[in-house]
């Protein structure tokens, strides 16, 4: 039994040792003793809030044609810097490059936070569902992808949704104000 253990114990030091070995070397310079302790904050200083800069995920989001009456599509969501952008599927997301263009690439749509002030309400029937209407009943040119209808109020639903309703209307809530 002791010389089953001691060779478990030479097998394992000899794996530690080749995945140190297949480690590539970073060559980053040493850290300073604040970094080495982040924890540790100097006299008088305080932690500001770190302000959230991108959310993303799945939602359902209610097709606003009257003919695919109360149709859901699933579709992937990136809010970024006071934008909602979303894609047909994840596949198609170009990556951060495009959220700074006016009209992001492949894109399905966007909602502007920046140039509309919006609503977030939740739904009372569905714990699931919220939606994002406009403060003052229309949106303001550019905010909307597609401005055919600036009155629109858009519907999502977070079931299936890697992130809660709550998350996604706190982050919505705060990249909107």
């Amino acid at each position: 039994a002791k010389e089953e253990e001691e060779a478990q114990e030479a097998k394992k030091a000899k794996e530690e040792q080749e995945a140190q070995e297949t480690q590539p070397v970073t060559g980053a310079a040493p850290k300073t003793p604040l970094e080495q302790n982040d924890s540790a904050a100097l006299p008088g200083m305080v932690e500001a809030p770190v302000p959230m800069r991108s959310f993303r995920g799945y939602l359902y989001k209610k097709s606003p044609s009257a003919r695919l009456l109360k149709s859901w599509d699933w579709r992937y969501f990136v809010l970024h810097e006071g934008r909602l952008v979303w894609w047909r599927r994840e596949l198609y997301y170009p990556g951060d490059k495009v959220l700074s263009q006016p009209d992001p690439s492949a894109s399905k749509g966007f909602i502007d936070f920046k140039l509309s002030r919006a609503r977030i309400v939740p739904d009372q029937q569905n714990p699931m569902i919220f939606a994002i209407e406009s403060v003052d009943g229309m949106w303001q040119e550019g905010s909307l992808k597609d401005m055919t209808d600036a009155q629109r109020t858009f519907e999502f639903d977070c079931t299936q949704s890697a992130h809660s309703r709550d998350e996604w209307m706190e982050a919505l809530r705060s990249a909107s104000q």
